[in-house]
């Protein structure tokens, strides 16, 4: 699978990861961790395991904020609002449940010359223990925490009907700090059409880079059109 799926300049390139850790103490790991995400995964060095099982995530609408933090775009799901919540179960999730938290789009560039992270578009979703934990805070810093969900998204013919959403809403949210609410979001339909995926345990991609993390990367991309990442550029 390809390693930079993973990757985000989320702050000021010139504090990268290599210097969160001396800005603030409590970003440490940052610097000192042993199990930081991205890794370079090498196609020919991965183990296939016959005892993982496919991957769920409830098929069900959820209502949450998107909102553009200056760096990019972010849905969080509203759980308090919303009358479902969305978990993901299966693979290497077992034997606990993760409860869906937050969903991340990272965008290239629309010329068809691909960003710094080597991919026209990308979609993080992120979820928290909830069997171990009462809360996304409490679950982010403890063991088996976190499960993250990375996609690749390339250009195509026509836009997944859930990624086509966030396009044209993502123009009410041009400038940072702005938000709207997405009634009905249908994050399943974020995920690719395989069971086949890449995992492993890791980190955080944000300060402060906490190891809880299972990453869990998608095999296959899903598509946006080139004109749909022309609407993301403006942001």
């Amino acid at each position: 699978m390809l390693p930079w799926l993973m990757t985000a300049c989320i702050y000021p390139c010139v504090v990268g990861p290599d210097f969160w850790g001396l800005v603030n103490r409590d970003w440490r790991m940052c610097t000192a961790g042993q199990m930081q995400s991205p890794v370079n995964i090498d196609p020919t060095q991965l183990l296939f395991d016959p005892h993982l099982e496919r991957i769920s995530i409830d098929d069900i609408n959820v209502e949450a904020t998107f909102e553009n933090i200056g760096q990019l775009p972010i849905i969080t799901i509203n759980e308090t609002l919303s009358k479902n919540s969305i978990n993901i179960t299966g693979g290497p999730a077992l034997p606990y449940r993760y409860r869906l938290h937050q969903i991340s789009v990272h965008f290239g560039q629309p010329d068809g010359e691909r960003g710094s992270e080597h991919t026209v578009d990308r979609v993080q979703l992120l979820a928290y223990n909830i069997d171990l934990y009462t809360n996304y805070s409490q679950a982010v810093t403890q063991p088996r925490g976190l499960l993250a969900i990375a996609v690749i998204v390339d250009i195509g013919t026509v836009t997944e009907v859930t990624l086509r959403r966030l396009t044209v809403a993502s123009q009410s949210i041009t400038y940072k700090g702005m938000r709207t609410t997405l009634r009905q979001l249908h994050p399943a339909g974020l995920l690719p059409r395989t069971h086949h995926y890449v995992t492993y345990e890791g980190s955080l991609t944000i300060p402060g880079c906490q190891e809880t993390v299972t990453w869990i990367i998608m095999n296959n991309p899903i598509y946006i059109t080139r004109e749909d990442v022309s609407f993301h550029a403006l942001m």
